[in-house]
């Protein structure tokens, strides 16, 4: 199974005047999202069988991530790799209509 597009990513900074970085790929393809620049947000690569890499850069520092996996379409799978590619999540799947 590809990995689900419909991923909410928020990224919150420790300090509480820092912003939030809403990001939200629901519903879209990996062809509609913006493309990963250096030092931005998008995706860095795809391959034949619809599964993607989505980055973000920021600086370093603690932030609080919140991830919505799900989506209203189709059944998704999502890996969730922070930092230099440590892993957080692996091959989570969600079944079609599930957040």
């Amino acid at each position: 199974m590809p990995l689900s597009p419909a991923l909410a990513l928020v990224l919150t900074a420790s300090v509480a005047a820092s912003p939030t970085i809403d990001i939200d790929l629901g519903g879209r393809s990996p062809e509609q999202m913006p493309v990963y620049r250096a030092g931005g947000s998008g995706v860095e690569r795809r391959d034949e069988s619809g599964e993607f890499l989505y980055s973000v850069a920021l600086p370093e520092g603690l932030y609080r991530v919140t991830l919505t996996l799900g989506d209203r379409r189709s059944a998704g799978r999502t890996t969730v790799k922070t930092e230099s590619r440590r892993l957080v999540l692996r091959d989570v799947a969600t079944r079609r209509g599930r957040r």
